[in-house]
């Protein structure tokens, strides 16, 4: 297919015109006040009505092949979030969209026909947009670390309700529903979703943990959807070194295939990592031959300790030289199992394992051990980490509706919550509304700037009261209310609650955000739009014509 070339001012201005619509559909859901988006599957399909940020920018595709590119650039954003954090997808876009819109009216209204006159007449240099671009990357880290010290551990049920609450578009009900599921499995717990088979929504609790890396490729996803791999009662391999053959494998494979009912079920590999000759005939056997397998890499760093723990709980025995079990060695007793794993892009869940009792028993008081033995902070986490992987439970939230189409924007809805509180769990919480980023902005004078790099703060500074006017708007309100909350700097947790349309301590109100979740998009957004802010050339395959 040819390639269209779009230069300068013509390619971002209609970047521009695709993130916009993007932002302008995505940003409708924002805030208590929110509005649902219809989104059509087809002709005779049912139509799915959502206020789920992510959902509705994953179905925007335009029919301009370069405004296109921006809803896939700002997409990009807002699924990073989605992977980090599960929430925030609907702010970053508000937040790129904001940055975009400001910069590119800087840069054109400054390099434009009048501002060229304007310059020639009163001196003006043009804009440098890398300096630009270095104003914003220092604000953003601004923006960064004022929300890492506003941060609130979160401690209570009541905490828990408020995050996914808030989270699941001020459902009450889900937030009570989540709250009372973390009651049950502790903070430590992990909370996941499914389908109920009735019309209500319950929660079950099991034994499992989560590890901190995901598949090896999306190619073994059986989900594409949510972009998961699911397998039910599968045979889980542990390897303490890197596979870099196929031919290593082929001992125990074969052993396996000897017996009908083992071969039948799914197969999960663990390892330090795999060569690609590993891993492209496996996924080549799993897109071909419909073979049920999922290689996962060990997390980067204590991998030996986290393939111990993977072990342990699923009842595996770890392959490794240095005990003298090698591969060749290896029997189908060697593997592992466990009653369902849930594998996604950045992390492995494990329900219901064969665990061995007394070996985690043994781990347990290892790494509390440990824990009162270091001094160092960075240790510390991790063991604290390890710590909760083997000693947390797994709840299980069956989402029910009446139909369907009610099931499935529920299910949305409570796994935006979910992830929300985990995010929360993780960085702490601070006030929500959009209070929390309007309450950066002061500190963004502080930041030591040269040239226009001003500009680049001010961009942030003025995107970041952007969340806020959103919410405003969708509730019918004039932004100017955005800046009584600027001005007003009594209480830092003072803000406007559009819901019940008054101002008032939102903390208090349980109007609560994961710090996680704003930083992360923040991020996110500041770094798209700082792509397009300084590209020069866009390069677009188009369709042929017919």
């Amino acid at each position: 297919m040819s390639k269209k070339v779009f230069f300068n001012q013509d390619a971002r201005v209609k970047l521009q015109k695709g993130i916009n619509i993007a932002g302008d559909a995505t940003g409708s859901t924002l805030g208590a006040q929110g509005k649902s988006v219809i989104i059509s599957s087809g002709y005779g399909h049912m139509p799915t009505a959502t206020k789920d940020g992510v959902t509705v920018i994953k179905s925007i595709f335009l029919e301009d092949e370069v405004e296109n590119t921006g809803v896939m650039l700002v997409r990009g954003a807002a699924e990073k979030t989605l992977d980090l954090c599960g929430d925030g997808t609907t702010t970053s876009v508000v937040l790129a969209q904001s940055i975009l819109n400001d910069g590119l009216l800087e840069l054109h209204g400054g390099n434009g026909f009048f501002g060229r006159l304007y310059r020639k007449l009163f001196g003006h240099k043009k804009c440098n947009i890398q300096e630009v671009k270095s104003g914003i990357d220092k604000a953003v880290l601004s923006v960064t670390e004022t929300l890492k010290s506003m941060a609130v551990p979160v401690v209570t049920n009541a905490t828990i309700k408020s995050v996914a609450t808030v989270s699941a578009n001020n459902d009450v009900e889900i937030g009570r529903l989540i709250a009372d599921a973390y009651d049950k499995i502790g903070l430590n717990g992990l909370l996941t979703i499914e389908d109920s088979k009735t019309i209500d929504t319950h929660i079950t609790v099991l034994e499992g943990a989560e590890m901190p890396r995901g598949y090896a490729s999306d190619q073994f996803c059986t989900d594409y959807e949510k972009m998961l791999a699911v397998y039910e009662n599968p045979m889980i391999l542990v390897l303490d070194y890197e596979v870099k053959r196929m031919k290593e494998l082929e001992p125990i494979m074969k052993k396996i295939a000897a017996s009908t009912e083992e071969f039948t079920r799914p197969w999960i590999i663990i390892a330090r990592g795999f060569d690609g000759e590993v891993h492209n005939t496996f996924i080549v056997n799993k897109n071909r031959n419909k073979v049920p397998v999922c290689l996962i890499c060990a997390p980067v760093s204590y991998q030996k300790e986290a393939l111990r723990d993977v072990a342990c709980l699923t009842g595996a025995t770890v392959v490794c030289d240095e005990k003298g079990k090698k591969i060749e060695h290896a029997t189908p007793e060697f593997m592992g199992t466990c009653a369902k794993i849930v594998v996604s892009k950045t992390s492995t869940m494990i329900i219901g394992g064969d665990t061995d009792i007394i070996e985690r028993e043994q781990i347990i008081k290892e790494v509390n051990l440990e824990i009162k033995e270091t001094d160092n902070a960075q240790v510390k986490e991790v063991l604290e980490k390890r710590l909760a992987r083997l000693t947390g439970s797994i709840g299980v939230m069956h989402v029910g509706g009446v139909t369907d189409v009610e099931r499935k924007e529920r299910k949305d809805r409570v796994d935006d919550a979910v992830r929300a509180v985990r995010s929360a769990i993780e960085e702490g919480i601070v006030v929500g509304g959009g209070v929390s980023l309007i309450r950066c902005i002061d500190e963004l004078d502080n930041i030591s700037v040269h040239g226009d790099e001003s500009i680049g703060v001010d961009l942030i500074r003025k995107a970041c009261m952007a969340p806020l006017k959103k919410m405003l708007d969708n509730a019918g309100l004039d932004d100017d209310l955005a800046y009584e909350v600027l001005n007003y700097s009594t209480s830092e947790n003072y803000g406007y609650n559009v819901k019940i349309k008054a101002f008032g301590d939102l903390f208090e109100q349980g109007i609560i955000d994961p710090v996680k979740v704003v930083r992360c998009a923040m991020q996110n957004a500041a770094s798209v739009a700082s792509q397009v802010l300084t590209g020069d050339v866009l390069l677009v395959e188009m369709r042929p014509a017919g």
